[in-house]
């Protein structure tokens, strides 16, 4: 048997065919070296693997550092709110992750280029000039996200429950006995609020955005964010015989981190003081940026008008946390969007299901509609929250 620990150089009068040993030893000891090397680095490598697996695992379940575990499977932004990945298939669609906070706020403006006119039609409204877009801006696309090809009862869904929703389709939402129809009475049924009331729109008529680094579309002014869709909405519901509370709080105006909790003692306050409440609606813009930059903006058109397509997130107790309503408010998500693309072709995206509860634990029945993006105007979003409130006054 040859010794390969020994590497004392033979003696120079060492025969030719002990030195033929030699070296053969030689090239076995440094092949046996390398073999070790790779075999460590792969058993390191398949030890990170077998972490990276269980840990996006256990977050995907109990939905602990959401935005970990999304951006670990999708490879996206930080998780503060709502944003879809376009950059995917529908079935693997990912919702909920918002952009970076940052201290300045920027809202995209190109008045020279109009592609929201006063007149659009179905052929053109995803017509887009990408040659207009001014040098050192990145385009706001207009888009069809309604997947109205898919039917009715399809859904987003990034937990691990299988809701039937050809049933929860056909629900009688009116059948329940603690809910009478939001239109009877005086007394207030609905109640707006928006977790994340500063998220804004472009301007009207953009079609490009500065990338300066600061947060996309976020503003403090009521005219300008999602609280002035809201108002639209509440005033909608009044006309229709509904009786609301529009709750003006931007409860992310301090951050979206404590969002949530802050909005969850406002719903609270308001269903003490008010127990005839019994559909909450917390209105939300989406942002959704393709990889390489560009703005998406989901648009169909009503009436020859250029309206923001909606969405529903529906939260669930797959996250830990107890929800006892998300198969209702699964079926209003879901009737909505049928009223809606019946009336008004590709209006509403199909809901998506979630693993967080977004307080819609707290209501009877709860709404979370992304109305719009941030490539979205503001007038679109608030013509698609009068239609909206127009369903609402049908289905319930």
């Amino acid at each position: 048997m040859i010794d390969r620990v020994k590497k004392l150089m033979p003696p120079k009068d060492t025969p030719l065919l002990n030195m033929a040993i030699y070296d053969e030893c030689i090239f076995y000891e440094k092949k046996e070296k390398k073999l070790k090397i790779i075999y460590r680095m792969y058993f390191v490598t398949a030890a990170i693997i077998a972490i990276l697996c269980i840990g996006v695992i256990f977050l995907g379940k109990f939905n602990r550092g959401e935005s970990l575990y999304q951006r670990i499977l999708y490879g996206l932004s930080d998780n503060s709110g709502q944003t879809t990945n376009i950059d995917t298939k529908p079935s693997q669609s990912v919702n909920g992750v918002l952009l970076p906070s940052k201290d300045t706020v920027s809202i995209p403006n190109d008045k020279n280029n109009n592609s929201n006119g006063s007149s659009v039609t179905k052929d053109n409204i995803y017509d887009f000039d990408y040659t207009k877009v001014p040098s050192g801006d990145l385009p706001i696309v207009p888009m069809d996200l309604s997947l109205s090809e898919y039917g009715n009862s399809y859904i987003q869904n990034s937990t691990g429950l299988t809701p039937n929703t050809t049933a929860l389709l056909n629900m009688n939402l009116n059948a329940y006995p603690k809910l009478e129809y939001l239109s009877s009475g005086t007394s207030p049924k609905v109640l707006i609020v928006h977790t994340h009331g500063t998220e804004a729109y472009s301007a009207n008529g953009a079609i490009s955005y500065r990338d300066d680094g600061s947060e996309i579309a976020r503003t403090s002014d009521k005219n300008k964010n999602t609280v002035s869709v809201g108002a639209a909405l509440a005033k909608e519901l009044d006309k229709l015989g509904i009786k609301s509370i529009h709750c003006e709080i931007m409860h992310d105006s301090g951050g979206y981190g404590s969002a949530y909790g802050k909005a969850k003692e406002t719903i609270e306050k308001y269903m003490k003081q008010y127990p005839t409440i019994e559909l909450v609606i917390d209105i939300h813009r989406d942002a959704i940026i393709k990889s390489d930059g560009a703005l998406v903006r989901p648009v169909t058109v009503v009436d020859g008008k250029a309206a923001a397509q909606i969405m529903c997130v529906v939260g669930s107790s797959w996250g830990g946390e107890h929800n006892p309503n998300w198969e209702r408010n699964l079926a209003l998500a879901l009737q909505l969007r049928k009223n809606l693309n019946d009336k008004y072709e590709n209006l509403c995206r199909p809901p998506y299901l979630k693993s967080s509860t977004y307080n819609q634990e707290l209501a009877y029945s709860s709404l979370l509609l992304e109305i719009g993006a941030c490539g979205n105007s503001l007038e679109e979003a608030v013509l698609s929250a009068k239609l909206v409130a127009k369903a609402i006054s049908e289905i319930l």
